[in-house]
């Protein structure tokens, strides 16, 4: 008989071709873990627990498809003790945004009392004239080793050029980690940072302790939530969430997700966590126990004021959903509106193109 998990890997590289094209070849895990065969990043590096300084920060990558709850969880665990959340910080290089974007405690980012000083210790100023062509040719590095159509070089060959950009991405990611560790003194930096190709850029490093936690949503809920249309208003700016179709959004989904499945499997245990966003809302306090482990983290010091609320102050986050600037109690319980207010024609539409991944990730 053949194996389950392969009838599986058959019919996710059947959606994943079908959604995305056929330069989205699923690899199995045989191949992709095959040393000097294909480029795997824990392969091709000397990626170990002996290697990392133990003066680098420890740094937990939320891994996840966009609209899975990546935010809050970055927030929950920066604020415990030792922690400091960034949010998405791959979007601090965004050259032409930077000089506008804002920080959750409400100041510009280059203003910031916590991020203008770590700015001029990693690149010798925080003004946004002078960043602006430091930040851009950074940017140049990412955009061509972290969009979407690079995700299947992580189980690839990958050409010089690419390599390039990656040795020259990480560099300064390695530089403004080690600057976040220098000015806050934290032990661990919580980044939401999301995308799997930044992940596996992440992965590479020599020099820091990176753990990864792959955070996983239902597809309907994820495609529901990028159809509402929601905003808040900030210090006199509105910010207001973007909106995708359904097709779009199932083909992010699947994409993500199929590329952070793939990366997580050669990952060892004590290295990375999957997790669902419905079992982090409904036991957040067992949830966050586990991830604080994972990195770390001191679990009876997580900002818990009761089994299903939590107490948050003031944070750092740079980029992220808009629920980054909320404060005070909030509570922790999983969105599930869309099992009511979605329309079955479109449930359906999310289901048939997302199957084999919800049914691997336990949603059918």
């Amino acid at each position: 008989m053949i194996p389950c998990s392969r009838v599986v890997a058959a019919l996710c590289n059947i959606a994943v071709w079908y959604c995305c094209g056929p330069g989205f070849v699923m690899i199995s895990r045989t191949r992709c873990c095959r040393r000097g065969s294909l480029h795997w990043s824990m392969c091709d590096s000397n990626w170990s627990s002996g290697s990392i300084n133990a003066r680098a920060p420890t740094v937990l990558l939320v891994m996840s498809a966009s609209r899975s709850g990546s935010t809050v969880l970055c927030n929950l665990l920066g604020q415990s003790t030792g922690g400091f959340g960034v949010g998405e910080l791959h979007r601090l290089w965004d050259a032409d945004a930077f000089a506008n974007r804002m920080c959750s405690c409400g100041e510009l980012v280059s203003q910031c009392s916590v991020w203008r000083p770590i700015l001029e210790a990693c690149y010798g100023s925080a003004e946004p004239s002078v960043l602006r062509p430091i930040f851009a040719e950074i940017q140049r590095h990412r955009d061509a080793c972290t969009r979407v159509r690079h995700m299947p070089a992580l189980f690839q060959r990958l050409s010089p050029a690419l390599r390039v950009h990656r040795r020259h991405y990480l560099d300064a990611l390695e530089a403004v980690y080690s600057a976040i560790h220098k000015i806050t003194g934290c032990r661990v930096v919580v980044d939401a940072s999301k995308l799997p190709a930044y992940a596996s850029v992440l992965l590479d490093s020599t020099t820091l302790d990176v753990r990864v936690v792959f955070l996983v949503r239902d597809a309907r809920a994820t495609a529901f939530s990028w159809r509402r249309r929601k905003s808040m208003a900030v210090r006199g700016r509105t910010f207001t969430t973007a909106q995708y179709g359904l097709p779009a959004s199932a083909r992010e989904w699947l994409i993500t997700n199929w590329a952070a499945d793939r990366l997580a499997a050669g990952l060892s245990r004590d290295r990375c966590l999957r997790l669902r966003y419905e079992d982090l809302m409904r036991q957040p306090q067992r949830s966050l126990a586990q991830i604080a482990r994972l990195a770390g983290l001191d679990e009876r010091a997580l900002p818990l004021c009761g089994p299903d609320q939590a107490c948050l102050s003031t944070a750092h986050l740079i980029a992220g959903n808009q629920n980054r600037f909320h404060t005070g109690r909030i509570a922790l319980r999983p969105d599930e509106e869309w099992r009511a207010a979605m329309r079955r024609s479109d449930r359906w539409l999310v289901t048939l193109l997302t199957w084999p991944l919800l049914w691997r990730f336990g949603y059918l």
